[in-house]
């Protein structure tokens, strides 16, 4: 299938269940581990092992430097990338005619949601991605509902009291047990 990313202007040809994948991205490594696609991560950042226990993966780069020629002589079906800091890194991984998509850095918990089924979605595997983000979205709910039953749209407090927007990286993050449940 043909795929672009509108972030890089780029567009690849990508098989229909890509086998060798590359992620540069610790919350999309941690969803493809999730998705049961672990098997098929050819090479990870150093973050990635934060999130993924027991990740076999090489680590063939981070978020802003990769070895190009390194990269390429892996043949990846896929490379994932992310906007913001590591948009540059993704830029030059296009345009040595690396496979890149680069996801957005979520901005709320609805592009952590958004991020894990186009990840599900690019690598075949929508359903179980769908169901992924409909756990976590339904675990969001969860933890946001006392919130909203005391008038207050956050979760969490700083030391000085002030109320603030809880950030999550990726499913495992800081409250993926509570959300499981």
């Amino acid at each position: 299938m043909r795929v672009s990313c509108e972030l890089l202007g780029n567009s690849f040809d990508l098989p229909a269940a890509p086998r060798r994948v590359v992620c540069l991205v610790s919350a999309a490594t941690e969803t493809l581990a999730e998705l049961g696609c672990r098997d098929r991560l050819i090479g990870v950042s150093p973050y990635c092992s934060r999130y993924v226990e027991h990740l076999a993966a090489p680590v063939v780069g981070d978020y802003v430097k990769a070895d190009l020629d390194e990269l390429s002589a892996l043949e990846p079906d896929l490379v994932l990338l992310t906007a913001g800091v590591q948009l540059p890194l993704a830029r030059r991984c296009a345009a040595a005619g690396l496979p890149a998509y680069a996801l957005p850095v979520p901005a709320s918990r609805f592009g952590i949601l958004e991020n894990i089924v186009t990840v599900g979605a690019l690598v075949d595997r929508i359903g179980p991605s769908r169901a992924l983000a409909g756990s976590l979205a339904a675990g969001f709910d969860r933890l946001l509902a006392p919130a909203a039953r005391r008038g207050r749209a956050s979760t969490s407090s700083s030391g000085s009291g002030a109320t603030r927007e809880r950030r999550v990286a990726g499913p495992s993050s800081t409250t993926w047990s509570n959300w499981r449940r």
